[in-house]
């Protein structure tokens, strides 16, 4: 309890030999005596007079004869706990110890007992007390025998008080020592606590600085493996698909083409292996980022339809594609990626699709005034998917089952790439699936408005009053009903030819024919060709305007054409513009030029080898070989050399316009011999033209490979494996980088000097 609520201390030890003082001691402190009573009673009578009663303290007393009955007394008391607040000590007491020596012993066992001494005359002076005493005197007083009541009262009053005083003061420091003490210890604790975590966090922090070091150096040990790995297995690919290409470009036999259309595929199929692993190991390090350019939708959403309609050809699968009208035609974004993720997604349901249809589908889910939300969605009628894989499907390496990577193959990496790159446009990839019936793999991603703001194209008329729609495909039907609404033509549609020569004959009874067919080429029972036949021996006048709708591979010949009195063939996927520009066509329309015109094929051509150097710099005679040849097969011949230092002799003996050159070669590689030749140009050197364009080879896809090469001093780039395609488009952008130069310096020699 607190200090303040302990009962008082009154008990107070009496030393004396003399029984008289025993019963003084207990008269005074006891209460008041008789004779004081009965002198303050007989006042009052006779006086008539009332003293107030003032209540007296009374004290607890024992009594001792001797000193070491006294001394006994202070050691039972102390060892129960109940202690003596003070004492009054006789100091002569024979035949025993006197009151010094027995206080003395006392104190050694109660060092707070409070002490009087009672004398009526000592054999010691003060200072000898004091001296016997330890040098004590804050704890004893002297009374003089005969002492008076008052004086013994205010003596025991105040030493008990002050026994009292120090108990207090004492407990109080204890409890403060206490507080103090578990204070200290739960500060030790804590500072032992803090100073163990500042230990182990430093420790983690050492771990982690490893760690990081050590990821940093994995990270780029993974990177120097890819960048080799890529080499060394895109430099064979090189010459797989290269020679592939050129001996398809040659007069085979069918059996022959047969076998190397199978080469030229498994080349390509290990190669999008390869692509993939690097795209997945690229997203995985954080290396991908998003280009952020202004480009229109429509192509590249089509670019990866029109990629995919060939294998889609190939299985008999109608490929079909439509853009909603709410959706912005431009967007600033990575059309690339977008591209990418399309043909991933179409790949896949063609893949898994063997009989039916795969359909992309584009809409809007919202738009501001900053940010458009785009849905995606690809739909398939192939063999579904169990809903306890679609859980797992978009994890890296995971495909349906295991029966469905023997049978269809992949690494199962292609979904995990499309959506990590989702993520990185702000969407999200989510799939519905039946197994037996098909499924919709479905995604959103965020886009921004163009930067440059260009007028929407105002929809032209065309000059037709009612076109019949003819497909067995509900989906195409869809589509083609759709972009005639979009344009306001009047249209029916029907499923087969049968019912297309119905509806001819009875739109023509009511007087309100139609004057534009659209019809699909493979269709069963009556195809399209045989349907226009029957249209044309039908006796019907005026004939509508007829447009075939064909696969790859099926178009007509121009006198075919002619015979079945087709005015356009169009190939699926169908798309907007071709279909409008067929549409005006067939009618001698013309193109608005508010509208984009219709796409045509480059015109061919015509290399100037005569006028044009080439030098093939690389190491590998495979890839020499095939270089030289697809060189050749565009009307370019070319030198060889196989190292940088073999390179730099090759162009100071002669001048080359152009040099191909491989990047990883013994001696000296390509960046070295970039630099000396770059170096060489600025110093003007006449033994390297200034004209001289340097395109890098490499099989090293990395994101950052470009880049590098460019900042090394080449002007171009070709990703082995290179085929004909991409090396005559490297030609075509680099030589009218040559002709301007050669230009620049005719005209500069020509240019008198003032």
């Amino acid at each position: 309890m607190p200090a303040s609520a302990q009962p008082r201390n009154r008990k107070i030890l009496v030393v004396d030999d003399n029984h008289a003082i025993h019963g003084d001691f207990a008269r005074i402190l006891r209460g008041q005596d008789k004779s004081a009573k009965a002198l303050d009673e007989l006042e009052a009578e006779l006086f008539g007079s009332n003293k107030p009663q003032v209540v007296l303290d009374t004290y607890d007393l024992d009594f001792a004869l001797q000193g070491e009955e006294g001394v006994e007394k202070v050691r039972k008391a102390y060892a129960s706990g109940k202690h003596y607040a003070m004492a009054f000590v006789d100091v002569r007491m024979p035949p025993g110890i006197d009151g010094i020596q027995a206080l003395q012993r006392m104190w050694a066992i109660d060092p707070d007992l409070q002490a009087v001494i009672c004398t009526a005359y000592s054999d010691y002076t003060w200072e000898e007390m004091i001296s016997k005493l330890g040098g004590s005197t804050d704890r004893l007083l002297i009374l003089k025998k005969p002492f008076d009541n008052i004086e013994v009262r205010q003596l025991a009053l105040t030493l008990t008080e002050k026994w009292m005083l120090q108990r207090e003061s004492r407990m109080r420091v204890e409890t403060l020592e206490q507080a103090v003490a578990t204070r200290t210890a739960e500060l030790m604790e804590t500072n032992r606590a803090l100073t163990a975590e500042i230990v182990e966090r430093s420790n983690v922090e050492a771990e982690l600085l490893k760690a990081k070091e050590a990821a940093e150096s994995a990270n780029q040990a993974k990177s120097m493996f890819l960048a080799n790995m890529s080499h060394e297995i895109r430099t064979p690919l090189n010459g797989v698909i290269g020679m592939a290409d050129l001996l398809l470009q040659s007069e085979l036999n069918p059996l022959q083409r047969e076998f190397v259309q199978t080469l030229s595929q498994s080349g390509e199929a290990l190669l999008s292996v390869v692509n993939e692993i690097l795209d997945f190991s690229k997203i995985e390090a954080g290396k991908i980022t998003l280009e952020m350019i202004d480009f229109p939708l429509a192509e590249a959403v089509h670019g990866a339809v029109d990629l995919q309609a060939r294998p889609a050809q190939a299985k008999n699968l109608e490929l079909a594609c439509l853009i909603e009208s709410n959706v912005p035609t431009r967007l600033h974004g990575d059309p690339t990626r977008l591209r990418q993720i399309l043909f991933n997604l179409i790949g896949n349901a063609i893949k898994f699709t063997d009989q039916g249809e795969i359909f992309v589908h584009v809409s809007c889910d919202h738009a501001s005034e900053e940010i458009c939300q785009l849905r995606f969605e690809v739909t398939d009628t192939g063999i579904g998917i169990k809903p306890e894989a679609q859980k797992a499907l978009f994890q890296p390496f995971t495909q349906a089952d295991n029966s469905t990577n023997r049978r269809y193959g992949g690494t199962g990496l292609g979904l995990a790439i499309c959506k990590r790159m989702i993520e990185l446009m702000h969407g999200e990839i989510a799939v519905r699936s039946t197994p037996g019936k098909g499924s919709t793999f479905s995604f959103t991603a965020c886009f921004e408005r163009p930067v440059i703001k260009v007028p929407s194209a105002v929809p032209f008329s065309l000059p037709v009053r009612r076109a019949l729609i003819v497909d067995d495909n509900e989906t195409n039907r869809k589509i083609l009903k759709y972009q005639l609404e979009y344009r306001g033509i009047v249209h029916h549609e029907v499923a087969s030819g049968h019912e297309a020569i119905f509806a001819l004959r009875a739109a023509a009874a009511e007087g309100f024919p139609f004057d534009l067919l659209l019809v699909d080429y493979h269709m069963p029972h009556m195809d399209g060709l045989a349907l226009a036949t029957a249209i044309n021996e039908s006796g019907l006048s005026p004939l509508p305007a007829f447009i075939l709708i064909t696969s790859l591979g099926d178009s007509l010949r121009p006198e075919q054409m002619e015979s079945f009195r087709i005015s356009s063939c169009l190939l699926k996927p169908i798309k907007p513009a071709p279909l409008f520009a067929a549409i005006l066509n067939a009618f001698h329309g013309k193109l608005d030029s508010r509208t984009d015109p219709p796409i045509t094929k480059d015109e061919d051509w015509q290399p100037d080898a005569d006028e044009v150097s080439v030098l093939v710099v690389d190491d590998n005679p495979v890839n020499q070989t095939v270089t030289c040849h697809q060189l050749l097969r565009l009307g370019y011949k070319a030198d060889i050399a196989e190292n940088g230092v073999d390179a730099i002799d090759a162009i100071h003996r002669k001048a080359y316009d152009l040099v191909f050159m491989d990047e990883q070669m013994p001696i000296m590689n390509g960046i070295e011999a970039t630099q000396l030749l770059r170096e060489a140009q600025r110093k003007g050197d006449p033994q390297v033209p200034p004209h001289m364009r340097i395109i890098a080879l490499t099989a090293n896809a990395l994101s950052t490979e470009r880049e590098r090469l460019l900042a090394a001093g080449m002007d171009d780039y070709l990703a082995k494996p290179v085929n004909t395609t991409a090396l005559k488009a490297a030609l075509q952008r680099n030589l009218e980088s040559i002709r301007r130069i050669r230009a620049s310096h005719s005209l500069h020699e020509r240019t008198p000097s003032t």
